[in-house]
């Protein structure tokens, strides 16, 4: 992970965790000895502080999520010191440390299985991924936070061509896998069903040229009734803007695919997207995890394309 100490200054001391928070995070880990299932989420999470993280690895913990991107953490350094300090015992984190509002996404990934994350890259704060190779899968885990909007097209459009840069990486290499988790703010019914033209429906038409699905609506009888965004506004309909998108080797590991509330643990206005893939596809045999295994890297990228 990268340095988080600022130079030439003090370190401020870490907030000790209150009694109820510790008494969370002792929290066990649904016992594996049945679990045929490898699960991987997202969430807007709307911002993360240390009383929300140990929220989030409650959630985790009870509903069996082993790896989970969050998008809109926006952190700074120091505050991402902070929550590595509270989740080191049973997390790794990967997160960005943009300091502009509305931004900034991530990676928990439950610890014992971090040892397979080989690298972590980002791009502009708002897109990132983390490559996950075991013996049996590489699957290459794209996590994103684009807010679409006419004014800012050239930057999303900039965006887009990079999460394609990245997936064409996996594509092109026919031995990884992918998964592109995102919050896109565009309307899935829009480009679904009413077969409306815009250039924020760009990245969904790349999409379906490689053959990459969405996960929930294969799982789902009834895709028109989706939605993972809860609009606070009465007179506001709620929105499907969440999305987990799996190329189609992939999803043949998939075992299923759906939306869930986090509400009351974690406080959000939208719903997580869970995957859950087979266990025995990914895993040669979890309880027997290598122990000493080169730490992961992690890659900053620059403003520019690779």
């Amino acid at each position: 992970m990268m340095d988080t100490q600022p130079k030439n200054k003090k370190s401020k001391p870490i907030k000790p965790l209150f009694s109820k928070q510790k008494q969370k995070i002792s929290l066990k880990h649904v016992p594996q000895t049945q679990k045929i299932n490898f699960r991987i989420a997202t969430l807007n999470i709307q911002s993360i502080n240390q009383e929300k993280i140990v929220d989030v690895m409650e959630y985790m913990m009870t509903n069996n999520i082993d790896i989970l991107g969050l998008t809109k953490i926006n952190i700074n350094k120091n505050t991402l010191r902070i929550l590595e300090y509270t989740v080191q015992d049973k997390f790794k984190l990967y997160f960005t440390t943009e300091e502009k509002k509305r931004t900034g996404i991530g990676f928990l990934v439950i610890k014992e299985f971090a040892v397979y994350v080989q690298q972590f890259q980002y791009f502009e704060g708002r897109i990132g991924f983390i490559d996950f190779y075991t013996k049996k899968k590489k699957i290459r885990i794209i996590q994103a936070y684009i807010n679409v909007q006419d004014k800012e097209k050239s930057q999303i459009k900039r965006l887009y061509k990079q999460i394609e840069h990245w997936t064409n990486q996996c594509l092109d290499s026919f031995v990884k896998d992918i998964i592109i988790m995102e919050d896109f703010n565009t309307k899935w019914n829009e480009y679904e069903f009413l077969d409306v033209p815009h250039w924020r429906h760009d990245i969904f038409n790349y999409f379906k040229k490689h053959f990459i699905k969405e996960s929930t609506s294969v799982f789902c009888d009834d895709i028109s009734d989706m939605y993972t965004y809860i609009s606070n506004n009465p007179n506001h309909s709620h929105n499907k803007i969440n999305y987990i998108w799996c190329n189609i080797d992939l999803m043949l590991s998939t075992m299923d695919s759906k939306q869930q509330d986090v509400q009351p643990v974690i406080k959000t206005d939208h719903r997580m997207i869970t995957l859950d893939l087979f266990m025995d596809n990914i895993i040669v045999n979890k309880n027997n995890i290598q122990k000493h295994q080169p730490p992961s890297k992690t890659i900053y990228c620059y403003d520019e394309m690779q």
